[in-house]
């Protein structure tokens, strides 16, 4: 009887199983959700994530931690996370550079848009080139002209070699007819390239916009361009590229996006989205956002998936055509 019993039980376990991993799905959160962010705690990146985490966590119902996974050039959070169950629990925090161009100069980044599936971008800010006041020039055509005529006299810095901001000014010298002489240096975040700068270190910067750069303009610096379609609500009175003629330069690179691992099922994306896009809609959260010096911009997962290819092309054709060879 006993024995009867359990096979009985058994037989029921197996009919009834696919209706009890639908209902699990149906009821998905039922555990906290990570965000993975490939850098240490402090960032922008880092910061965003967690005031959107906390918002996020009123939707979902469930806590949703922010875990730092630093180093090998983001390559540690993306492994982190490629290579997690795809069932919604684990998700990577990134930027446009991560899928844009980082497989390329870092051969430590052997992951691209095929192990992820966006969820949803809520943000972006822009790069802005700035100059130290004394040089004698107002615009980015100037700047051009300045350069041309006054070769090998002036050095840019950026965030890093091989970033998003070194890459840009790739991308101008390479729309400029003639060449541009003027050496790279580049330094290890906003900060130091800033204090480059402030020191005549160097003479021009393609840094990320952020009110540390701002708190210096008209003073010391000047900030000639910003990186946009369209003018930037923190500098409304700054031209963008493509108003001084280099529309080529236009594009929010710096969207913040938020990615599952590949195979996430559709159902599991639709309830993140959803909570992201509600998320978003939030007067107090977009303030946060805003505070962090970047605009918030809410992008759902079709159109973050286009975008982010159209990167990949646009940076591998820059890399190329540069001879930017990863050290």
């Amino acid at each position: 009887m006993r024995r009867a019993k359990i096979i009985f039980v058994s037989i029921l376990s197996i009919i009834l199983l696919p209706f009890f991993s639908s209902w699990a799905q149906e009821i998905y959160p039922n555990k906290p959700i990570q965000i993975v962010v490939p850098f240490a705690a402090g960032g922008s990146l880092d910061l965003i994530s967690r005031v959107v985490a906390e918002k996020l966590r009123e939707y979902l119902g469930q806590p949703v931690l922010i875990v730092n996974k630093p180093g090998g050039g983001q390559a540690i959070g993306a492994s982190f996370v490629a290579t997690s169950k795809p069932d919604g629990y684990t998700i990577y925090a990134s930027s446009g550079s991560t899928f844009g161009f980082m497989h390329m100069l870092n051969a430590n980044f052997t992951w691209g848009l095929k192990d992820f599936t966006p969820i949803a971008a809520v943000g972006s800010f822009p790069s802005v080139i700035v100059t130290r006041k004394e040089i004698p020039v107002k615009t980015l055509p100037e700047l051009v002209t300045y350069i041309q005529n006054n070769p090998g006299s002036l050095t840019f810095g950026s965030t890093g070699f091989g970033g998003l901001n070194h890459l840009e000014f790739e991308m101008l010298k390479l729309l400029v007819k003639g060449k541009l002489d003027i050496p790279h240096v580049p330094y290890q975040g906003v900060a130091p390239a800033l204090t480059a700068l402030l020191g005549n270190q160097v003479q021009v910067c393609n840094l990320p916009f952020s009110s540390l750069v701002k708190k210096y303009d008209s003073t010391s610096l000047r900030i000639l361009a910003v990186s946009k379609p369209k003018r930037s609500p923190f500098l409304p009175d700054t031209p963008t590229t493509g108003e001084q003629g280099y529309p080529e330069l236009d594009g929010n690179n710096y969207y913040l996006n938020y990615d599952a691992p590949a195979k996430t099922s559709g159902s599991v994306v639709a309830k993140l989205e959803a909570a992201f896009e509600k998320a978003m809609q939030d007067g107090e959260l977009r303030k946060k956002i805003e505070q962090l010096d970047t605009q918030p911009e809410f992008m759902n997962p079709r159109d973050l998936q286009k975008w982010l290819e159209s990167q990949v092309l646009r940076w591998e054709e820059v890399i190329k055509k540069a001879n930017v060879v990863a050290k």
